[in-house]
């Protein structure tokens, strides 16, 4: 029995003992130990299915070794190495050599979430990781698959008869997230990876990611494995960036994706905020609000310049009252004067000097003139209004002068104003009007309707206001004078009603930044607001038209149908109907407001002949010595100043105007040479009709400064041509030599004109003017 014991016991033992150095057999074995001793090795749990199917798959069929051959792609990322240094005389030869960990300098990283954008700190992690502390997935994908697109056979150090396998599979550990940017900012792409060796990884399109060359990477020589960093970043985003971005991880054991969104949206698109307020885009929650924006860097807002309000507030300087005023939502503010505000007294009626009279009896035409003066510190501003209708100014200053008709009946009164919120109400008259007993017989211009329902409408008389050149100006009351500032000006408005708006944008004429030139005009009319601008293209709320694309046709604009445009495949019309008034059954009097743009610098502006207006283009009163109104109701004589009253600059950016220069300063030498050619070009015979009615003096004199300055530098519209063209535009467009509506003009005479003097025609003129705007589709 003890020795049947003892038998089994020592048969145990070596059992035990065999066991055991298999185990070590397995356990300190290569690669090719494993895969040839897979039964045995996995029974200690030192490999498994799924790796001996994987890695070993090459050992058994070393065809499978083949891959095909992938150009690698580039990436502009630009890489600084920062390599660890180890003491080369204390490092084994067996050693591995120490991982490097590629470093991204200067760099922003840039996450989101699914819905915008969060911009955190960039940091670089230049921990190495051992394989004992490393997860023990081999692969990962963020579409949920077990296993990358493709892998490579593991690599072996030859040598022995032991192979020692080196080499961890790439594995995406930050991987890019989806981003959402406006047109024309910046966006970027992070990628994190680690593997050993470092992985090779990019960032593309992914429809333009192709896998690498597994050829183009070194053989492993160690397991310890290290992290590598990519950012792809793009500038100036336009639409056609948007789409799927794929970061692709690649070592010789195999590839690693992860893909995220580019969406490319304007939060801003169509979104109007109230003055000064402009819109600023949430991309974290993908909203949008309207915020004060910056009206001056760091350096004005704290420079001294101590300015009073029209609030009747000191403020440090113009910066801080157009902060202050934009955060407390107070509207209108300007510079009442420089420096500290004086004491402040509140506004005073002065009825000695002011209309006593509190009630008028008129007639339809008859004149209504009122005047109130107020005292006070500072000067208060005098505006006009009639009661039920305190949203429309009438007229500011301390006179108000209007042609009344039948509507105008009410009570009328002034409210002097200081510090905007100082006011005193004075000078309540009573006003009635008695309509005319007969109407006045109307040329007749527009038949409707037919033969058994014949429905005429007849136009009233419209006074003509001209801005043409490197700009030439000529009021209402014909007055002419020339300009050279660049800022939006108000060219002509309605002083009586405040119902209409015409605003001038002036811009450089040429390259050099010289010069004042007409670049868009706008109008405001009612609640609507259109925009045109040169190659005749119509903004109207942001939504642009192409009236080219349909010529010789009526579109309306807005939905009351007294706004439309038309197009005669040379001039864009803007038409905005103020009144229709029934005469008669069959005859309606169209009271209406136009705009005449030649697509490129000119402009005519016709208002009705009986409406005060204020502007750079007059008063309209017939008048041309008292023209030069200012926007504060006082009088100059310098066009400049009186024009540069008109400015609206809310935020000051625009600079002064020039005085000035006259034709013989700009062309020197050249002058008399020019002058004769333009008088050429002016004498032609279609234009001899036309002097009749229009003085053609100031185009000439247009014609040789323009030619001189070089205006646009457009050589298929010389400047020459370009003035003769203002003044047939004006002769050919119908106009009024009184407020009488059958004192009626128009010269049709005028068709051929450039072919007389070498001037390129209207289809001639078509494309090169196009081509001065924006790009627009075709119909």
């Amino acid at each position: 029995m003890l020795s049947y014991l003892l038998t089994s016991f020592l048969l145990i033992s070596v059992t035990q003992q065999q066991q055991q150095a298999t185990e070590r057999s397995c356990s300190q074995g290569d690669l090719g130990y494993l895969c040839d001793n897979f039964q045995v090795c996995t029974t200690f749990d030192l490999i498994d299915q799924e790796t001996y199917d994987t890695l070993c798959a090459a050992r058994r069929n070393p065809a499978e070794d083949q891959t095909t051959e992938y150009q690698l792609p580039t990436t502009s990322t630009t890489r600084q190495p920062v390599e660890e240094t180890t003491d080369s005389s204390t490092r084994d030869a067996r050693t591995p050599p120490p991982a490097t960990t590629d470093e991204y300098k200067d760099v922003t990283d840039v996450f989101t979430s699914d819905t915008g954008i969060i911009t955190i700190p960039y940091t670089t992690d230049n921990r190495v990781m051992t394989v004992s502390d490393y997860s023990t997935r081999d692969k990962y994908t963020l579409d949920g698959s077990a296993e990358s697109d493709f892998t490579f056979p593991p690599t072996t150090q030859s040598g022995d008869s032991n192979e020692q396998f080196f080499g961890v599979a790439p594995k995406i550990i930050i991987p890019p997230v989806n981003t959402t940017v406006a047109p024309g900012g910046t966006a970027g792409f992070n990628c994190k990876s680690t593997g050993a060796p470092t992985p090779q990884t990019t960032i593309t399109k992914r429809e333009e990611t192709t896998p690498l060359n597994r050829d183009a990477f070194p053989r492993p020589i160690s397991n310890v494995i290290s992290e590598t960093t990519i950012r792809q970043e793009m500038d100036n985003i336009v639409k056609s960036n948007e789409g799927w971005y794929t970061c692709m991880a690649c070592n010789p054991l195999g590839c690693e994706k992860a893909d995220a969104y580019l969406r490319v949206l304007d939060l801003c698109k169509d979104v109007q905020c109230p003055e000064p307020l402009v819109c600023v885009g949430d991309y974290e929650n993908l909203t949008h609000q309207c915020e004060c924006p910056d009206f001056c860097d760091q350096r004005e807002l704290t420079t001294p310049d101590f300015v009073c309000s029209n609030y009747c507030e000191t403020k440090f300087n113009r910066c801080q009252m157009l902060n202050d005023a934009c955060q407390e939502m107070k509207m209108g503010v300007e510079v009442a004067y420089e420096g500290y505000c004086e004491r402040t007294y509140q506004p005073t009626f002065d009825p000695a000097q002011s209309t006593s009279e509190n009630r008028f009896d008129l007639e339809s035409g008859e004149q209504l003139t009122l005047r109130a003066v107020f005292g006070g510190s500072p000067q208060p501003t005098v505006a006009w209004y009639r009661e039920g209708e305190e949203e429309r100014v009438l007229g500011t200053g301390e006179v108000l002068q209007i042609t009344v008709d039948s509507e105008d009946s009410g009570v009328y009164y002034a409210v002097g104003t200081n510090c905007m919120n100082n006011n005193v109400r004075a000078v309540e008259v009573e006003v009635n009007v008695a309509p005319l007993p007969t109407s006045p017989p109307l040329l007749t211009t527009t038949p409707f309707g037919g033969p058994d329902n014949l429905e005429l409408e007849s136009e009233l008389a419209r006074s003509t206001c001209q801005v043409f050149g490197d700009a030439k100006f000529i009021t209402y009351d014909q007055n002419s004078f020339n300009f050279v500032g660049q800022c939006d000006y108000v060219l002509a408005m309605d002083c009586e009603r405040a119902r209409w708006f015409v605003y001038g944008r002036l811009t450089a004429c040429g390259f050099d930044g010289s010069g004042s030139c007409l670049e868009s005009v706008t109008l405001y009319f009612d609640s609507e607001i259109v925009e045109v601008q040169r190659g005749w293209l119509v903004n109207h709320f942001g939504t642009k038209v192409s009236p080219k694309n349909t010529p010789n046709q009526l579109i309306p604009i807005g939905e009351t149908g007294d706004l439309s445009v038309y197009f005669d495949g040379s001039i864009l019309t803007v038409e905005a109907i103020l009144s229709r008034n029934q005469i008669s059954e069959t005859r309606t009097a169209i009271s209406s407001l136009k705009i005449l743009w030649d697509g490129y610098l000119s402009v005519e502006i016709q208002s009705p002949f009986d409406t005060m207006t204020c502007g750079a283009c007059g008063d309209n009163d017939g008048d041309a010595t008292n023209d030069f109104v200012t926007r504060r109701s006082g009088i100059v004589d310098s066009p400049t100043a009186f024009l540069e009253s008109w400015k609206i600059d809310r935020y000051g950016r625009c600079d002064d105007a020039e005085e000035p220069r006259t034709a013989q300063e700009i062309c020197g030498e050249e002058y008399e040479a020019k002058v004769q050619e333009c008088q050429e070009l002016f004498e032609n015979p279609m234009f001899g009709a036309c002097g009749a009615h229009h003085d053609s003096s100031p185009f000439l004199e247009k014609c040789v400064y323009d030619e001189c300055m070089g205006q646009m530098g457009v050589e298929e519209l010389p400047p020459k041509c370009m003035a003769a063209s203002a003044y047939a535009m004006r002769c050919g467009n119908k106009f009024w030599m009184s407020n009488d509506p059958n004192d009626f003009r128009v010269n049709n005479a005028m068709a051929g004109w450039e072919e007389l003097v070498g001037c390129p025609d209207a289809e001639e003129k078509y494309q090169p003017i196009l081509d001065t705007g924006c790009p627009q589709p075709d119909a």
